[in-house]
């Protein structure tokens, strides 16, 4: 999923997934630099995620 819109666009930067039962996931987000972020979180939860905390993979 690509958030934020592309070039003379633009669309929600806010993303919502369905996680059935589960109470416990972790999440990935690969940034176009190439850095990738992955957190552990939790359903019904709204979470801020900024690439500074990134590593390179």
């Amino acid at each position: 999923m690509t958030a934020g819109g592309y070039y003379l666009s633009g669309s929600d930067t806010q993303l919502t997934f369905a996680t059935g039962r589960d109470t416990a996931l972790t999440l990935e987000v690969r940034w176009r630099s190439g850095r990738l972020s992955t957190l552990s979180v939790r359903p019904n939860r709204l979470y801020e995620i900024d690439e500074s905390g990134a590593r390179a993979w």
